[in-house]
């Protein structure tokens, strides 16, 4: 195991995955946001699809169509080029933290974030879907989630029914 977390028939499993959905990439990425949107609508505000003011809806968006591509390619590079190469590895996912500083994304934002894509990728592959997919897939988003901050503890109130007073 290296610095990716992930052992090699595991590596093996989410290429295999991948390249099952690979050519489609363009179609699965914006599948994948509206699915994470339509679970979590809350995630709708974390983008901006203000580039399309003619769409009707997010389905029709040309904002979230390039945003998916986007996100869509950014993980396939973790998984096609960085799981062959962990020190490529570690550099996307320090472009990809560093792209995301600013947004308040925290590390329980990318688990879900993982669930929703692995539910996604469940249902379109079906019973292609290995056995060991959803523990490699969790692995990988795990590693992931580590590079991000927790959600910070916005509970100072030193006044808090906890805190015995003397």
């Amino acid at each position: 195991m290296d610095s990716t977390g992930l052992s090699a028939s595991e590596k093996i499993t989410l290429f295999s995955a991948w390249g099952l959905i690979r050519k489609d990439l363009d179609v699965h990425g914006r599948n994948m946001l509206l699915l994470l949107f339509h679970k979590y609508p809350h995630y709708v505000s974390y983008f901006d699809f203000t580039d399309d003011p003619t769409a009707q809806s997010l389905v029709d968006n040309k904002s979230l169509f390039a945003q998916s591509i986007h996100v869509i390619k950014a993980f396939g590079s973790l998984i096609e080029y960085g799981l062959k190469d962990p020190a490529l590895f570690n550099e996307t996912l320090k472009k990809i933290t560093r792209q995301h500083e600013q947004r308040n994304v925290y590390s329980k934002d990318v688990l879900i974030i993982g669930e929703v894509l692995l539910d996604y990728i469940a249902q379109v592959l079906g019973r292609q879907v290995s056995d060991s997919l959803p523990d490699a897939f969790r692995k990988l988003f795990a590693t992931i989630a580590s590079r991000f901050p927790p959600i910070p503890d916005i509970d100072d109130d030193v006044n808090d029914a906890n805190v015995t007073k003397t």
